[in-house]
């Protein structure tokens, strides 16, 4: 008997949800200009003031947009392929009203595991500079293993970022790469540094 009176009040309540289907306002709905889709294996999306910036990362290339949110268009697209010859995206951060785009680099000459940043300009979608050398670590750090083509294999995440919740500093973390596979005499080496909103070293 509970059943029934259930499906009764169910039954009820789908039918009022449609009869008032036609009384729905759809007047403030906006539809954008099409544009021209860039697809990538890796894609970001940061809002910042009255646009969107995306950034499309395709193995080499990478591809800088801004989006108009009250034209609802795509603004401006600037392509890239000026970056290292093995380099790994980090992340895409927003500090202190500025965009940049961290990414590492393993120097086998030096045999140091580096840290780069870019930062975007959000006005002509490009990005200001070639690559910054924020930070570089003696011998290789811990990451994840994936798959990057069908016979190479890459380290993503050797870094670790995060800002402030007033995103005025940075702070990044890595794990150095362990001497031996004996966990039993392992020690771990962390690394911790701290910057400003400017990207100046603080502590670390």
């Amino acid at each position: 008997m509970k059943k029934i009176g259930l499906l009764v009040v169910l039954t009820l309540i789908v039918n009022t949800f449609f009869a008032q289907k036609d009384e729905l306002d759809f007047k403030g709905v906006e539809v954008g200009v099409p544009y021209p889709v860039v697809d990538a294996d890796t894609k970001y999306y940061i809002d910042y003031k009255d646009a969107i910036i995306g950034v499309k990362i395709d193995g080499k290339n990478i591809t800088l947009q801004t989006y108009d949110t009250g034209k609802l268009t795509l603004d401006k697209i600037k392509a890239y392929e000026d970056f290292p010859k093995a380099f790994e995206i980090e992340d895409i951060m927003k500090i202190e009203d500025k965009i940049y785009l961290f990414y590492s680099s393993y120097n086998r000459k030096s045999t140091e595991e580096q840290l780069f940043y870019r930062e975007i300009n959000t006005e002509t979608c490009s990005f200001i500079s070639e690559g910054v050398k924020l930070l570089s670590v003696k011998g290789k750090v811990t990451g994840t293993y994936y798959q990057k083509s069908a016979y190479a294999f890459g380290v993503k995440d050797k870094f670790a970022l995060s800002t402030s919740f007033d995103e005025n500093k940075l702070l990044i973390k890595y794990r150095k790469h362990p001497k031996s596979r004996n966990d039993a005499v392992n020690k771990d080496v962390i690394g911790l540094h701290v910057y400003s909103g400017a990207l100046q070293k603080r502590m670390g």
